[in-house]
């Protein structure tokens, strides 16, 4: 299966990140698709969006049951624990979003 991890913190565009991670959840239930950042707001709005992007998505139900199974967004307190957690996770695609 395929997986991204994407570090971003309060600048990062919540669309851009959840075009990110569909992109990679809709390629199998068993994609894992993550979200590591330091904001409580960008986590919140890209929850928003993926829900908006999904519904216009070719493989709809393979991306939300990928997402539903091996999707996250996790809230750290600063920068250097998204990078101590993408060295642990060590994954497939990694990406660092910011304005």
């Amino acid at each position: 299966p395929s997986e991204i991890l994407i570090l971003a913190d309060n600048s990062a565009r919540p669309d851009y990140i959840a075009a990110d991670l569909l992109s990679q959840a809709e390629h199998d239930v068993l994609a894992s698709a993550i979200l590591v950042t330091t904001s409580a707001q960008l986590a919140e709005q890209v929850i928003t969006a993926l829900g908006e992007q999904l519904q216009n998505l070719p493989r709809k139900s393979i991306a939300a049951e990928s997402l539903a199974k091996y999707g996250a967004i996790l809230q750290v307190a600063d920068i250097p624990t998204t990078i101590e957690l993408a060295n642990r996770i060590a994954p497939e695609h990694l990406e660092y979003q910011r304005k």
